[in-house]
Parts: structure tokens; C-alpha cells; sequence
């Protein structure tokens, strides 16, 4: 009897053996490829996640960058200088107001008085231009 090569290989690759290995190298393949599917995955996401947080501190320094500099300028000196310390420039004027209800607009000529009415009067007032009343 004249044995056939294909014959051979053809019981070899249809062999339960040979079809259970491929099936265990087939499952091994697919998982290795699951996980590197996943790492990959999560590395694009702390790729896209670190790329926001660069951006967000790119912002903030620059934020901080132009803090800075206002900080080191004349105007930053000068407004602490006039609300903390009550400094004035030569040449200014200062206004001093007694009381919040009590002052004059010189530039409309309305003296406000504190009224003895409950305060939706004193808006109705302030608004149809009757305040010295």
C-alpha cells in the first residue's frame, strides 16, 4: 500500500490533538491581544488626560505670569498705597463722605435726606427724581 503524503499531513491537521492546540494557541492569541488592546487603550487616555492638565497649567501660568507683573508695576503700587494706606498723589483730591445716606451730587444738584418711609418709597423716589422731599 502506497501511503500518500497529503493523506499524512491531512490526519495530522484534523487530528483532535492538533485542532485542540491551535484552539488553546488561537485563545492565548486573542487574550494577549485583548489585554495589549487595553493597555493601549489606557495609555491614549492618560495621554489625552495629561495633555488636558498641560493645557490647563499652561493657562494658569500664564494667568499667574500676568499677576505677576501687574504686581511688579507703578498701578498695583499705587492702588494699594490709595485703598490701604489712604496715600494720595500730589495734586489729588479727597472726598470724604460722612454717611452713605447723607451726600451731595453737585453735578445733578439732589441733596438725598433719610426719610423716615419703608424702603420701597425711597427707590420710587430715587427713581422718579423726587429725593428732597
Amino acid at each position: 500500500m502506497v501511503s500518500n503524503p497529503t493523506n499524512k499531513w491531512k490526519k495530522i491537521f484534523w487530528s483532535r490533538w492538533f485542532l485542540f492546540a491551535a484552539f488553546v494557541l488561537a485563545t492565548a492569541s486573542a487574550v494577549a491581544f485583548g489585554r495589549a488592546y487595553f493597555q493601549d487603550y489606557q495609555v491614549r487616555q492618560d495621554i489625552v488626560r495629561l495633555q488636558d492638565g498641560k493645557k490647563q497649567l499652561q493657562a494658569k501660568k500664564i494667568n499667574t505670569d500676568e499677576l505677576l507683573q501687574y504686581v511688579k508695576s507703578d498701578d498695583f503700587i499705587q492702588e494699594k498705597a490709595h485703598l490701604e494706606l489712604n496715600l494720595v498723589k500730589p495734586g489729588e483730591q479727597v472726598a470724604i463722605v460722612d454717611s452713605a445716606e447723607n451726600f451731595n451730587r453737585q453735578e445733578n444738584q439732589f441733596v438725598v435726606q433719610s426719610i423716615n418711609n419703608f424702603n420701597p418709597v425711597k427707590w420710587w423716589r430715587f427713581f422718579t427724581h423726587q429725593l428732597a422731599e
